[in-house]
């Protein structure tokens, strides 16, 4: 309840997903909307995730009482049947049935009224006039983005678009060289605009007519595709941009704009921003559709998502998102014998402070940096954390410095179940992850040999045989997880495109 990304440690998506499939009739997907298959998978997999808490909830709550004495009221027949899987059909029961049909046709002739109302508004005499750009860059405030903007300026305008028009919102600030917009602003001519409309409400009423009996909640989503369409159908009228830099891999927008973005000759650009170690199949990542798509390694791909992933995206590993130029100067440099330790998913877990103290005791004359996760730190449990592992141990330092920062601060790193296991081995750490987590089933650090530990005492020998010459950290046969070129992610990037980026800035 604290945090909800915990629940992917319970592997639910990948128990109910042959079921999900079969519930929502992707085949069928396939063949009656195929050009939006992906698109309707996408938010399937989304529309369950929201329901994960309730799945986790109510099977600990039948297994633990005899159910047989249990009624469970309310619930949907996707929730229902998804909690059947999930048990392996432990559980038996009831879904709440509703004509949903008759839900839907408000929902279907409100969306009608409201997109054609939004195109009307946007709408001109004259075509508006259009604006060449080097790169349109989805603001989301992460700071991040900002080194690949620098380097696709060179090539021409760079435009950072806002999702809402909301000044509250954190967005990265603005230097003077960017132009700034929200992803409204787009505008229609008169001719595009009756064209809009007409395939708006076609394809408005084709999805009722195939989803019309699906709980409202999801057809909602179902119906709302079109005018998500539209938003940068509208956009690309005036802003024609020669990359797009996408940050809503979650989201199925990024799915959409690609097919928007084929018609002016754009290309979508997408990050694998964070590595899925909670658990392998993450549902917001089972069907994604960029042009180009960067990665930390391949493995994420080859060894799981392979067979959703658009079959036209181009993989290309990049290592990590977050590092700086100077940080990759690191990577072979001498470091602190000290010992990193970073803590988010397994933070207040009993068995992590007996590894973080163990290890602690061990090395005395050692620095143990203590670092938790930003989300984190404020939890009543982080604070509790700190003092369990830190008593009576002055060597156990509390620090709030970047994950970036403590590879220049230590030779060694362990970590719980996060992608800063494979960031600290890209720069030049002697990397683990903590495996000690009885609820975490499913991770693909396991599949590479002595990349998990399950003891504080396999840690303390890993580091004594290294440091007596009795065994080598292979750090080279993580390569399929993380890039390990040394080469600075935004200049993997501009050689994967930048000789192709030819856009001049417009007048």
């Amino acid at each position: 309840r604290e945090v909800f990304a915990e629940i992917y440690l319970y592997n639910i998506f990948e128990k109910i997903e042959a079921w999900q499939n079969k519930f929502f009739e992707f085949k069928d997907a396939e063949k009656i909307i195929p050009e939006y298959a992906m698109a309707y998978k996408h938010i399937t997999c989304g529309y369950l995730r929201m329901h994960y808490l309730t799945i986790l909830t109510l099977d600990k709550i039948l297994k633990s009482t005899d159910s047989s004495n249990v009624r469970v009221i309310g619930l949907l027949p996707s929730t229902s049947g998804a909690l059947e899987a999930f048990s392996n059909g432990a559980s038996s029961l009831r879904a709440f049935k509703m004509p949903w049909v008759i839900f839907n046709f408000s929902i279907y002739i409100s969306l009608i009224f409201y997109k054609i109302g939004w195109i009307l508004f946007r709408t001109r005499p004259l075509s508006p006039q259009q604006q060449k750009l080097a790169l349109i860059l989805d603001d989301i405030g992460d700071l991040r983005d900002v080194a690949v903007a620098s380097s696709l300026a060179q090539h021409g305008k760079v435009l950072l678009l806002r999702r809402y028009d909301d000044p509250t919102t954190n967005h990265l600030r603005k230097p003077e060289q960017y132009d700034s917009a929200v992803n409204t602003d787009g505008r229609f001519g008169l001719l595009n605009a009756i064209q809009t409309i007409g395939w708006s409400l076609k394809l408005c009423t084709r999805f009722f007519w195939l989803f019309k009996y699906r709980e409202p909640a999801f057809y909602f989503q179902i119906a709302a595709l079109p005018y998500r369409q539209i938003i940068y159908r509208a956009l690309f009228n005036i802003y024609q941009p020669q990359y797009f830099w996408g940050r809503d891999d979650y989201n199925v927008e990024h799915i959409l704009r690609r097919h928007e973005l084929k018609i002016i000759g754009g290309t979508s650009l997408g990050i694998n921003h964070g590595f899925p170690s909670y658990t392998n199949l993450f549902p917001q990542w089972r069907y994604i559709s960029f042009d180009r798509y960067y990665v930390f390694g391949r493995a994420v791909y080859e060894r799981i998502y392979k067979s959703t992933w658009a079959d036209d995206m181009k993989i290309i590993p990049v290592g990590s998102f977050g590092a700086k130029p100077e940080d990759y100067d690191l990577i072979k440099a001498e470091k602190p014998n000290d010992i990193v330790i970073f803590s988010a998913i397994f933070t207040g877990h009993n068995l992590f402070v007996d590894l973080v103290r163990k290890i602690a005791t061990a090395f005395p004359n050692r620095t143990i940096w203590l670092q938790i996760k930003t989300t984190y730190q404020p939890l009543p449990r982080a604070i509790k954390f700190i003092d369990d592992c830190s008593k009576g141990l002055n060597n156990v330092v509390y620090t709030t410095k970047s994950p970036h920062s403590l590879f220049k601060q230590a030779t060694y790193a362990i970590s719980d179940a996060s992608t800063t296991v494979i960031e600290a081995l890209q720069f030049g750490l002697a990397s683990f992850m903590a495996d000690i987590h009885p609820n975490h089933e499913v991770c693909l650090f396991r599949e590479f040999d002595h990349l998990c530990i399950k003891s504080a005492d396999t840690v303390i020998k890993r580091i004594h045989d290294i440091e007596r010459g009795r065994w080598i950290y292979p750090r080279e046969s993580y390569g399929e997880l993380i890039d390990l070129s040394g080469r600075p992610f935004t200049n993997i990037i501009m050689d994967d495109i930048g000789k192709t980026a030819t856009v001049s800035q417009s007048p």
